[in-house]
């Protein structure tokens, strides 16, 4: 039987890799990168809303430092 800590550290390591490829995409200019930043934003912004509707602590999903929403703004440009 599986424990329900089993499914927290695989939904942990899947936002964890979809925010990281996220953020690679996001400083890209390409068509493919901005859809994948985009399929990645709907991800990240449906686990963070569920969590929030059902009490989850962001902290729990890995997602407490880090807002969907900023993948939608153009990428800074380095100085």
């Amino acid at each position: 039987m599986t424990d329900q800590a089993d499914y927290k550290i695989i939904l942990r390591e899947v936002l964890s890799t979809a925010r990281t490829a996220a953020l690679l995409a996001h400083g890209k200019a390409d068509a493919f990168s901005r859809g994948q930043v985009t399929a990645y934003y709907d991800l990240l912004d449906v686990a963070a809303t569920q969590a929030q509707a059902m009490d989850v602590p962001l902290l729990d999903l890995g997602l407490d430092a880090f807002d969907p929403v900023s993948l939608l703004s153009p990428p800074r440009q380095a100085a």
